[in-house]
């Protein structure tokens, strides 16, 4: 199982890591507003998916709406 996160953000995940492995879609750098970008490396990032993984919405409201749209799985 997976953990995703969009960004960091200043937070302490670790404790996250008992639910999976943890993948940071974005660096910390990179800016929120190149959505078309965001979105294709989403989708790509996903391709890894499970239906059993886990999201944790932090940083950049658009992003984590963003990994919501592309979320590969029924909510």
């Amino acid at each position: 199982m997976k953990v995703w996160i969009p960004k960091l953000a200043g937070h302490d995940f670790s404790e996250a890591e008992n639910y999976g492995v943890l993948c940071i879609l974005f660096e910390d750098y990179e800016s929120p507003f190149n959505i078309d970008s965001l979105s294709s490396r989403i989708k790509h990032k996903f391709t890894t998916a499970s239906p059993k993984d886990y999201f944790i919405p932090v940083g950049p409201p658009i992003m984590n709406m963003l990994v919501m749209k592309h979320w590969p799985f029924p909510v």
